[in-house]
C-alpha cells in the first residue's frame, strides 16, 4: 500500500506531499509528476519541519 512523504524540489525547493509505492519509487500527485516549476529531482523529507516555510 502506498504511503505519503515530503518531498522538496532541488530547483525552486518547494515543499510537496509525494507518494512512495511499493517498489520505491516516488510520485508526485500532479499529472506529470513535475513541481509547479518545472523541476523533476526531488529530496525526500524524513520529517515535516515547522521550521521551514
Amino acid at each position: 500500500m502506498p504511503q505519503r512523504t515530503f518531498v522538496r524540489c532541488v530547483d525552486c525547493r518547494r515543499r510537496s506531499s509525494a507518494v512512495v509505492h511499493d517498489d520505491g519509487s516516488i510520485t508526485l500527485p500532479t499529472a506529470d509528476s513535475q513541481c509547479r516549476c518545472g523541476g523533476t529531482e526531488f529530496i525526500e523529507l524524513d520529517e515535516l519541519l515547522t521550521t521551514t516555510p
